[in-house]
């Protein structure tokens, strides 16, 4: 337990770092991102990743970084944050800006904002699958939302479809996955 404990302050200590890295240099240049992935002022995720760390079978840490420069925000092409989990996982980590181009903290949304709704409508014996829902409605356009969240998983779990990105109507600049297995006899299929 004092092994888990060491790298989610870690990971927290991680997150902190980047967020103050970015509030101090932050300012967000477009101007360097191609054409191709900004046209028609479409959202771009900036940049993205998901560290699986993988202790044992019932001990997987996943943390998952998002900054997306949102540059339309209607109805249609709304962003929302879903955040995985079922009866054998917990979100430990929650955080969630949005910022200016300039850098400035428009405001921050916290853990008791989100909705928890059911994956699937109606009632099913097979699954409990659940989601921490959010959608972003805020008028000063463009801003950048950066979220990151961590997640305990305690038994297996399928790596999930939409890893590398879970957004709908948003072009990508970077993403990445990182599968970290510390654990002996945990297999990665």
């Amino acid at each position: 337990m004092e092994i888990i404990l060491k790298f989610m302050k870690i990971y927290l200590i991680l997150f902190i770092l980047l967020t103050l890295g970015n509030n101090i240099f932050g300012q967000w240049n477009i101007a360097q991102l191609p054409d191709s992935i900004v046209n028609n002022n479409a959202n771009v995720l900036l940049d993205g990743i998901t560290t699986i760390s993988i202790y044992s079978k019932e001990n997987i840490i996943e943390t998952t970084t998002r900054t997306i420069l949102v540059q339309q925000n209607d109805t249609k092409k709304s962003i929302e944050i879903l955040i995985p989990f079922d009866k054998f996982s917990k979100v430990v980590g929650l955080d969630v800006e949005i910022f200016k181009l300039d850098g400035k903290k428009i405001k921050s949304i916290k853990k008791k904002e989100f909705q928890n709704v059911a994956a699937y409508d109606g009632f099913t014996i097979a699954t409990d699958f659940r989601f921490l829902y959010y959608k972003v409605i805020e008028s000063n356009l463009p801003f950048v939302l950066q979220y990151s969240y961590t997640i305990e998983h305690h038994q297996s779990f399928t790596l999930p479809r939409k890893l590398v990105f879970d957004h709908k109507h948003v072009n990508i600049s970077q993403s990445n996955i990182k599968v970290i297995n510390s654990s002996f006899g945990v297999k990665i299929a």
